[in-house]
């Protein structure tokens, strides 16, 4: 998996994961419900474990950044998936690589590693 994939997931957790202004879509009683794991192949439960520890060990790297660095996380994430991306100029790559680098070592001091992939 790469520093990108994790972040993609990250944001996109974070996104369904907001409470909604209005009013709630389901009971309040039944948001920390889950379904039965009697079901599930035992690599299934191993993947959903294996992705919360993930997406928990994200949370508090991303709470680690600083807001400029976590702009440009989420602005090179919508680049990604543009249908026409702009290219960021040289200096802003290289503040992103270094944003990634500092991102990528403050989850392996969490726990999560990543194969020997480049960040950008």
């Amino acid at each position: 998996m790469s520093i990108d994939l994790l972040i993609d997931r990250y944001l996109a957790h974070e996104r369904l994961d907001r409470p909604r202004l209005g009013y709630p879509s389901k009971a309040a009683g039944t948001s920390l419900h889950r379904s039965s794991r009697q079901w599930q192949e035992s690599n299934e439960t191993l993947d959903e474990a294996s992705q919360t520890a993930e997406l928990q060990a994200m949370e508090g790297a991303w709470a680690s950044l600083t807001f400029s660095e976590e702009r440009l996380l989420r602005a090179d994430s919508r680049m990604r998936h543009a249908e026409f991306p702009i290219p960021f100029s040289d200096g802003t790559r290289q503040s992103l690589e270094f944003v990634k680098k500092r991102l990528t070592k403050l989850l392996e001091d969490r726990g999560i590693f990543f194969a020997n992939t480049p960040c950008a």
